[in-house]
């Protein structure tokens, strides 16, 4: 059981991580809208966040 924790934290930070610099600095695959990518990696860090403190 703590090592799904400890997996899930980690994908948690690292989605966290990415989202940053997609929200706020803008960047994004070309042709598309930084705010979508940056909503979907802060959706899934709190989605994974949320099974880690499960």
């Amino acid at each position: 059981m703590r090592r799904r924790r400890l997996l899930f934290q980690g994908l948690a930070f690292w989605l966290l991580a990415a989202a940053f610099p997609v929200v706020y600095l803008g960047i994004a695959p070309p042709g598309s809208d930084p705010l979508m990518w940056g909503g979907l990696a802060l959706l899934f860090s709190g989605a994974g966040l949320a099974l880690a403190t499960y």
